[in-house]
């Protein structure tokens, strides 16, 4: 069985942390966890920092950089991951450095959660300005924001808490914490450990530490993300340590599907993760929230990074599957920058799907792909978010009729005995690019060394594909109809026949066809 180049136009694989961009997970939808309202329970008071900043092994690391003695250098890495000694869980912080204005804070795990310690994250926040100012420690997630909601938020609680520990330098009060019959650690009370503001002279730098704890009366405490709120990113991943990966069956399980050949590689880059063979030890996958789609339709794919590193890049692809052959069908596009998958982080792609003409219109956003003209059939959803493979990728059943190759709504049509004439309205529109004409010939039965093409392919109004022409030419071949000339311009007949003076062969629905330029027409 012949298989096309599934995976061509994908940049695959771990790319380098430099110069990358991170998604960390799911953004947070409003003001989601907010300080809760202080308990009865007790309050231990917290040390009061030294009021004189020593420099850091005797010495200031840069200029202006004051720091408290001891405080933490800097995180090593993007996300900061542990795995609890006291459950079957695993942490992942991320991001480790953040940004407000010219705050600058850093936090990553110092330790993970024993018998006798809470899990622990360290690091330390700084002044970047060049004057002592009042630093808003409220709008920073998982420093002065410090409660978190995970995945089942329906009661409204926080249920991931970060409390300051005794070595917290600018904590209001140190909560008291203990281990449950469970096992875990907890914060039997609740309240306003970090002030909203404090005032920090220029280049000052003062020491973060909190204790990973639940509430009391603490939930199972689903695996999931646990957003803090506040200006920009802060959240706490939770997985399963040994179960990583998917719980729920495929509809799809114990289907064999060809793997994706690349037409430029031999190597193993062409391999593929597929949701439908992943088991619950496969620390990357792409999830789809439905596995059968009727047309009109939305299906949104997640990407999930349960392994201890980024991931990517992110590109995101669709492709149909017919008689055992991958065809892309766009994006025709990739993102100019690498996108990582943080340690713990998701990342979401909808495809809106459509047999006739989208609606609304496609939208050239990164995270959502438009398209119309999709029949019915077995399609791929193929990211580059992968961890031991070159993609991961999931299948999805579109439920609907077969597409149907339709000429554009501006197509005039003429006829000379077995020849067609179509005319489109860039031809001699005085406009850039100059007309030009391409011919389309029958020539036989199907040609296995010939290019296939499918419906959805011809169909592409707005991608690059090299097919996007033909659908003025294909729909007026009749029994008696031998040869179809489209007068259209020099951009659309460059993607049909892109190299002068060439031939063009390709196989449509059992058929052979040549497309040349007239003969009355010689291209540059």
């Amino acid at each position: 069985m012949r298989r096309r180049g599934f995976l061509a136009s994908l940049v695959a694989g771990t790319a380098s942390l430099a110069g990358c961009s991170l998604i960390g997970g799911e953004s947070s939808d409003g003001d989601r966890g907010q300080s809760p309202s202080p308990g009865p329970g007790t309050f231990t008071p917290a040390p009061v920092p030294t009021t004189r900043d020593t420099p850091v092994d005797g010495r200031t690391t840069r200029s202006g950089d004051r720091r408290t003695e001891g405080t933490p250098r800097g995180p090593e890495s993007l996300a900061s991951v542990v795995d609890l000694r006291t459950s079957r869980r695993t942490y992942a912080f991320a991001p480790t450095m953040m940004q407000v204005g010219d705050t600058t804070a850093a936090l990553w795990f110092g330790r993970t959660a024993t018998a006798d310690d809470p899990a622990r994250l360290v690091g330390w926040i700084r002044n970047g300005a060049d004057e002592a100012r009042t630093v808003r420690l409220g709008r920073i997630p998982a420093v002065g924001r410090v409660h978190a909601r995970g995945p089942d938020d329906r009661d409204g609680a926080a249920h991931l808490h970060l409390a300051p520990t005794p070595e917290h330098d600018l904590a209001e009060a140190v909560p008291r914490l203990e281990r449950n019959d469970e096992g875990r650690w907890v914060v039997r009370s609740l309240g306003f450990w970090i002030p909203e503001t404090v005032r920090m002279a220029a280049g000052e730098r003062r020491r973060l530490a909190y204790a990973v704890v639940v509430g009391p009366d603490p939930p199972n405490r689903p695996t999931g993300i646990y957003e803090f709120p506040g200006e920009g990113d802060g959240r706490i991943a939770v997985w399963n340590t040994t179960s990583p990966g998917p719980a729920t069956e495929s509809r799809f399980a114990g289907q064999s599907v060809a793997p994706p050949d690349r037409d430029d590689s031999d190597s193993d880059e062409r391999s593929v993760t597929w949701y439908h063979e992943a088991d619950r030890t496969t620390p990357v996958f792409v999830r789809p929230s439905t596995e059968r789609l009727e047309l009109d339709g939305r299906a949104t794919v997640t990407a999930v990074n349960h392994s201890r590193e980024a991931v990517g890049c992110g590109q995101w692809s669709l492709y149909k599957l017919v008689d055992g052959e991958w065809f892309l069908l766009g994006p025709w596009s990739s993102p100019t920058s690498c996108r990582l998958l943080a340690p713990g982080g998701r990342a979401e792609w909808t495809l809106r799907a459509f047999t006739g003409a989208a609606d609304p219109p496609p939208e050239r956003r990164g995270r959502e792909y438009t398209r119309g003209h999709l029949g019915g059939g077995r399609y791929g959803i193929v990211s580059g978010y992968s961890h031991a493979t070159g993609v991961s990728a999931a299948l999805v059943e579109l439920v609907g009729p077969p597409a149907e190759i339709v000429p554009t709504d501006d197509a005039t049509v003429a006829r000379d005995g077995d020849v067609v004439t179509v005319t489109t309205a860039p031809y001699g529109d005085d406009r850039f690019a100059p007309d030009a004409s391409f011919a389309v010939e029958r020539v036989g039965a199907a040609d296995d060394g010939a290019e296939r093409l499918i419906a959805e392919q011809v169909m592409d109004r707005h991608g690059l594909s090299r097919a996007r022409g033909l659908r003025n030419a294909l729909p007026f071949f009749r029994p008696e109809i031998e040869r179809v000339v489209v007068r259209t311009d020099e951009t659309v007949r460059r993607r049909v026949l892109p190299a002068a003076r060439s031939v063009r062969r390709f196989r449509f629905d059992g058929e052979t066809y040549a497309v040349t330029a007239p003969d009355d027409e010689t291209p540059d």
